[in-house]
């Protein structure tokens, strides 16, 4: 029984041992020759007789073996190294989209950080100064303080490099909530300004809508239309001197129902339209105070903002006439006029430049040192309006022509 257990195992062996070499010179003969099919035939073969006495590990390694020189593995091998390729170069196309991303907001938070030192500096040095300032320098000493307040905690950065960055990278994703407007790209400036003239745009609408339910007709040459809120000026072929596209006579009958006494006076306007008006200024009272202020304490401090508010737009005027304004400020004043942003750096400085000449005409037709408050208070949305037809009406213009030069 003994010797007939050791000759089934020599027996065993032996074919193991023989079966392995017959299928590896096979597969060798596979290697160097593509394409024959006699060599896998007999590559299967030799497998067959040896895998009688093979385990389950010999035939998966024989198996890995023939994915390793088998002409079907080179194909697969050539199609895993194409695919490893593309997902490194998807890889790095991210990495260098995010670095970008990274380069950028990094130097713009370093740029808007020099630019609101410089400010600071500057304003140290305006506190000092006893000459009458300009436009930039009194916006400049407005929110200086503020936003310097604003920015000192993520300026004086308590995390060390690189976590201190975590804390910029958060600033930078909400820009409009916790940076200051000197931080913000053109782009971003663009983005912000836009929606701010949007939401000016509806509050003028409901500051001409609350004149129309207070009046029917303000005068027979201006006219305000209740479906679009849309002023029609019917103006004299008579011009002015400056060459502006508003008349001089006539003007003098758009002041009037605002002053004092008349129909839209600030002596007769309504708690409501006072509260609409407190709103849509630059810089809107807060819902909560309006609600608890007097009436009366009311008038006094939009008459006191009406007044501020046209000492500034003085200012403005004499520095744009001197000066390019930057980029930012025609933004900001596109915007908080419910002007459209849109367009080149020109055609921003051409909206704003038809408001101060608007402004220029009207006082000067009013014959006085400054127009009256109530009128003050509703010239933004009467300008917005007007200013805003003429730009559309422009816009048209423009298009009609070129689609004519190109038929």
């Amino acid at each position: 029984m003994m010797m007939y257990l050791f000759l089934w195992l020599s027996i065993g062996v032996l074919g193991h041992s023989h079966s392995s070499s017959g299928w590896r010179e096979s597969v060798q003969q596979r290697g160097h020759v593509r394409g024959g099919g006699q060599t896998e035939s007999s590559a299967l073969v030799a497998l067959g007789s040896g895998a009688l006495f093979a385990n389950l590990t010999t035939n998966q390694d024989l198996i890995r073996i023939e994915m390793l020189y088998g002409e079907t593995s080179s194909v697969e091998i050539e199609r895993r190294e194409m695919m490893e390729k593309k997902n490194h170069q998807v890889v790095i196309k991210k990495e260098l989209k995010l670095y970008k991303l990274h380069n950028g907001t990094l130097r713009a938070y370093f740029a808007g950080a020099k630019r609101l030192w410089s400010d600071v500096g500057e304003w140290r040095r305006l506190r000092k100064e006893i000459r009458p300032l300009t436009w930039r320098e009194q916006r400049l000493i407005e929110k200086t303080p503020i936003n310097l307040a604003r920015m000192l905690p993520i300026l004086v950065n308590p995390l060390p490099p690189p976590f201190g960055l975590v804390l910029i990278g958060l600033a930078s994703a909400a820009p409009r909530l916790l940076l200051t407007p000197e931080f913000w790209t053109l782009r971003q400036w663009e983005k912000f300004a836009k929606k701010d003239s949007e939401k000016y745009k509806q509050k003028y609408s409901k500051v001409l809508a609350e004149c129309l339910s207070t009046l029917a007709l303000v005068s027979r040459r201006v006219v305000l239309q209740q479906d679009d809120y849309q002023i029609e000026q019917i103006s004299d072929n008579e011009q002015s001197e400056s060459g502006s596209s508003w008349t001089r006579t006539p003007l003098k009958v758009i002041v009037e129902p605002f002053e004092d006494g008349a129909p839209l006076g600030l002596d007769v306007l309504s708690r409501k339209h006072l509260i609409i008006l407190a709103r849509a200024l630059p810089k809107p009272l807060s819902r909560f105070k309006l609600f608890f202020v007097r009436t009366s304490k009311l008038r006094a401090k939009l008459a006191h903002l009406a007044f501020k508010y046209d000492q500034l737009d003085k200012l403005l005027a004499d520095e744009f006439a001197s000066s390019k304004l930057d980029p930012r400020d025609l933004f900001q004043l596109c915007a908080q006029r419910g002007l459209g942003t849109s367009g080149d750096h020109l055609r921003r400085a051409r909206r704003i430049q038809a408001w101060l000449d608007a402004r220029a005409a009207l006082l000067k037709a009013h014959g006085q040192s400054s127009l009256p408050a109530s009128f003050l208070l509703h010239m933004p949305a009467l300008f917005s309006a007007l200013i805003d037809h003429a730009d559309q009406q422009e816009e048209y213009s423009r298009r009609r022509t070129s689609s004519t030069h190109q038929e």
